[in-house]
């Protein structure tokens, strides 16, 4: 996945792991239905965000062509409808939700103004290369299954195996050739190994930046301090070998204020209402799947 960026192209066909369903690419029986739905798995954006930024052209996309300063959270907050759209929207509103990303994509380009890890000042990064898409992919789904597991329930090997499989279709969606992607979950588990203790992960002064406004946003009146336990307990949840780049502190005390906090919030998940559990999109999509006018 080094050197020259693929070109990635919109998929001239689907291989979804179901059939072509109107209601959706996704069933309710689906595990990517079960675990995505969870509201909790939100409290795992910034961990998916900090592994996206700390790959250097993704950073410089981030910090090119968004207005990250004045709205820190827009980039994770799209990509999360998106994801959203395409797990739990119709079949016409997943679709035109992928296209919508592939159009913006062909826009985000340019080039690295400092070398930063692998890859050296000038280096060419574009939004629609399927290496740095595979990436920003990886984040997602390995968070995804991380919060799960933290906050909810175990998953079983063969689970987590199913949620990977099923995880090609959408991001076959987004124009990633299905031939470049990690064989089966076990392949992928070590591409994201591999990568985050490689030098495609380094963050340099843009990402420091991005990072720095994600953490602790501008926002009027309200004081530095304020956003610190957001920030103890993302880095809590990073895989160590990229909480050791970040260059924020840790130590033992913070790691058992962020464990005593996620037995707390497992504990009352359970006893929470459905509509602070589950994601307003998986309820209104559950009635659509049983809805005989659909």
């Amino acid at each position: 996945m080094k050197g020259q960026p693929l070109t990635a192209a919109p998929p001239a066909q689907i291989n979804d792991f179901q059939t072509a369903d109107p209601r959706g690419f996704y069933p309710p029986d689906s595990i990517t239905w079960r675990v995505n739905r969870e509201t909790f798995l939100l409290l795992g954006g910034l961990r998916a965000l900090t592994m996206q930024v700390a790959h250097p052209k993704v950073a410089q996309g981030v910090y090119d062509h968004s207005n990250f300063r004045n709205e820190p959270l827009k980039r994770l907050l799209r990509t999360l409808k998106t994801m959203l759209t395409i797990g739990y929207g119709s079949r016409k509103a997943a679709l035109a939700a992928a296209e919508q990303i592939r159009r913006v994509h062909r826009s985000i380009e340019g080039r690295l103004p400092e070398t930063v890890g692998n890859f050296p000042a000038q280096a060419k990064y574009q939004a629609n290369d399927p290496a740095l898409m595979i990436w920003v992919y990886a984040t997602l789904v390995d968070s995804s299954l991380y919060m799960y597991e933290c906050m909810v329930e175990p998953l079983s090997n063969e689970e987590k195996a199913t949620y990977y499989e099923e995880s090609k279709l959408w991001v076959t969606l987004l124009g990633v050739p299905a031939a470049i992607l990690p064989v089966d979950y076990q392949a992928f588990q070590q591409y994201v190994d591999i990568t985050l203790n490689s030098g495609d992960i380094a963050i340099g002064k843009s990402g420091e930046d991005v990072l720095e406004h994600v953490y602790f946003p501008r926002f009027p009146f309200l004081p530095r301090w304020l956003y610190y336990p957001v920030q103890i307990f993302t880095c809590a949840l990073l895989p160590a070998a990229l909480r050791n780049k970040t260059g924020y502190p840790w130590n033992g005390r913070r790691k058992a204020w962020v464990d005593r906090t996620v037995r707390f919030l497992k504990f009352i998940r359970p006893y929470l209402p459905g509509f602070l559990r589950l994601m307003p999109q998986a309820r209104r999509a559950e009635k659509r799947w049983y809805s005989d006018n659909f």
